[in-house]
């Protein structure tokens, strides 16, 4: 049940930054706007954040999947 939730959480934080790069808001519209302002430190910033967050997210449901069984 744990590694439902937490996968399904990742997807979300995943989804959320896809819709942010289409308009919609959240990190992908942070990402959108460096990348039109050629802001190439800060789209790496965002880009290294968005991967790091979604590890730690799936790293976290596979500890906490190991713990439960």
């Amino acid at each position: 049940m744990a590694d439902i939730a937490s996968h399904r959480w990742a997807k979300q934080f995943l989804l959320s930054t896809k819709l942010g790069f289409v308009g919609v808001g959240s990190i992908g519209f942070e990402l959108i706007t460096a990348l039109r302002l050629t802001a190439h430190d800060q789209v790496a910033a965002i880009l290294l954040t968005v991967l790091a967050c979604a590890v730690a997210l799936y790293s976290l449901g596979t500890i906490l999947k190991r713990r439960l069984e």
